[in-house]
C-alpha cells in the first residue's frame, strides 16, 4: 500500500502551501550552497538545508566592523536608541538579544536605561563586557525568569538567526511589562533589493539566516505570540544603502561580499588586485545611486529592512 507523502508545513503559520523561491544561494564564507523555499500563506522563507551546528559558519571577524565603517555604525546605533527612548517617552529596564560589541546598550545606559545584553557564546558576551563595561550573559532568554521584569527588548537581526523564531517571540512577550516594547529588525524578504538582486542578495546571508520575513510573516509571529503591532518601519540608514552596494557588486560578479570582508579587516581582501581596483572604482559609482534607491524604496514600502515595534497589552 503505497504511503501518502508527508507535505512539509510553514514552522511559523503550520500552512502546507509551500512556493520554490531560490536556489544555489552561496554562503559567501564556506562557499557552499543552499536554497530558500517560501510559505505561500504568511509568505515565511526558509533556508534548506537548516543545519544544527553553525559554529564553523560564524568566523571570529563576522560583522566586526573596523575603523570608519565600526565609527559610523556605532553612531547611527546610537542615534537609533535616542530614537526608542523618544519615542516611548520612559525608561526602565533594556534587554538586548544578541547585544554583539554593545553600543545599542551602552547608547540606552548613558540616557538613564538599566541594561543587560544577551549573547549566544561566552565569547561574545565578554566583548560587550570588554569594549563598553555592559554586562551581559551567555545562552538564551530562559537565562532570565520568565516574568514581566523588562520595559524594552530588542531583537535587532537576531530573529532570523533563531531556529524557533515564534518560541523566541513567546519568551520575549512573556518577559515584558505590560506596555513594554519589542523592537523587531529584519530583513525584509519583499524589498526592492530582494527581488532585484535573487540570490545575490546581501542580506540573504545563508546559512546563518534561518529564516527570512516579510512583513506579513512578522505581523502573524507577533500576533501569534500575543504581541500588538503599533509601528512598522523601512528607513534603515545602516543597512540599506549598503545592501544596495554590494549586491550590486555579488551580481556584476565580483567575488561574494568582498567589499564586507574588506571593511571587517579581513587581511586577504585588503591586498590590492586589478580586480579589487575595480570593484572599488565601481562602488563608489554606485554610492550616490544607492542611497537615492533606499529613500525610494523607504517611501514606497519596500526597504531592504523592516523594523517593527511590537507592545504588551496593559490588560
Amino acid at each position: 500500500m503505497a504511503q501518502t507523502p508527508v507535505v512539509p508545513r510553514c514552522p511559523l503559520c503550520a500552512g502546507a502551501k509551500g512556493l520554490a523561491h531560490l536556489d544555489e544561494v552561496r554562503d559567501h564564507i564556506t562557499g557552499q550552497q543552499f536554497a530558500i523555499t517560501r510559505c505561500g500563506i504568511c509568505g515565511l522563507g526558509v533556508t534548506k538545508p537548516q543545519l544544527d551546528d553553525l559554529t564553523s559558519y560564524y568566523p571570529p571577524a563576522y560583522r566586526k566592523y573596523t575603523g570608519l565603517t565600526r565609527a559610523c555604525l556605532r553612531w547611527l546605533y546610537g542615534r537609533r536608541m535616542r530614537s526608542v527612548t523618544k519615542r516611548m517617552n520612559r525608561l526602565g529596564i533594556a534587554l538586548d538579544m544578541g547585544c554583539g560589541d554593545g553600543w545599542m546598550l551602552d547608547a540606552l545606559r548613558r540616557q538613564g536605561w538599566s541594561v543587560l545584553g544577551i549573547e549566544r557564546t561566552p565569547q561574545s558576551a565578554r566583548a560587550a563586557w570588554v569594549e563598553h563595561g555592559v554586562p551581559a550573559i551567555a545562552g538564551g532568554l530562559e537565562a532570565i525568569q520568565a516574568r514581566p521584569c523588562a520595559d524594552l527588548i530588542i531583537m535587532f537581526h537576531v530573529l532570523e538567526h533563531l531556529p524557533d523564531p515564534l518560541e523566541a517571540l513567546c519568551q520575549c512577550a512573556a518577559r515584558l511589562k505590560p506596555g513594554g516594547w519589542l523592537l523587531v529588525s529584519v530583513p525584509n524578504l519583499e524589498s526592492w533589493q530582494a527581488r532585484w538582486f535573487g540570490r545575490h542578495w546581501f542580506h540573504l546571508d545563508v546559512p546563518r539566516h534561518l529564516f527570512h520575513f516579510s512583513p506579513s510573516s512578522v505581523k502573524h509571529a507577533l500576533a501569534s505570540a500575543g504581541l500588538e503591532v503599533r509601528c512598522l518601519r523601512f528607513t534603515s540608514w545602516e543597512h540599506d544603502p549598503y545592501g544596495w552596494l554590494q549586491s550590486a557588486l555579488n551580481q556584476l560578479g565580483f567575488p561574494q561580499n568582498q567589499l564586507t570582508k574588506r571593511l571587517m579587516g579581513d587581511h586577504g581582501a585588503a591586498r590590492l588586485t586589478p580586480q579589487r581596483v575595480a570593484m572599488g572604482l565601481v562602488a563608489a559609482l554606485f554610492i550616490v545611486p544607492s542611497v537615492v534607491l533606499s529613500v525610494a524604496s523607504w517611501m514606497a514600502g519596500r526597504g531592504a529592512i523592516l523594523e517593527v515595534v511590537a507592545a504588551k497589552s496593559h490588560t
